[in-house]
């Protein structure tokens, strides 16, 4: 059985449906919050590239207006953890993740894509 690659336009498909629920949805708040303390302001061109939900934490990697990658991890309710957030540029946050993907790096351009206005 052949695992098929999602196409670009899947891709795209899927960032857009994250940004539309990192800046309208609820659960979302807490990360959109650390976003805009962090960068102090905010544009609607933002791109999760990564979310891993950890045991005591939720990890992403958020693109920025395509030029940085927000690297955030929120404590989960109750682990009394602090949030962390380092922000980096695209060629950092490249070479800080040697071990990406073909997959997470298309991933990367795609939303750069979007990111710049280009269409798919």
């Amino acid at each position: 059985m052949t695992r098929h690659s999602p196409s670009n336009q899947q891709i795209a498909e899927e960032l857009k449906r994250g940004r539309e629920a990192l800046l309208n949805d609820e659960a979302s708040r807490s990360l959109l919050a650390v976003l805009r303390q962090l960068l102090q302001s905010i544009t609607p061109n933002v791109y999760i590239l990564r979310w891993i939900p950890e045991q005591g934490e939720d990890l992403y990697d958020v693109l920025v207006d395509g030029t940085t990658v927000a690297q955030v991890e929120i404590p989960r309710a109750g682990s009394g953890g602090q949030k962390i957030c380092r922000t980096s540029t695209v060629e950092q946050y490249i070479r800080e993740q040697p071990s990406m993907t073909k997959l997470e790096r298309r991933k990367l351009e795609v939303a750069m894509n979007l990111a710049a206005g280009n269409k798919l």
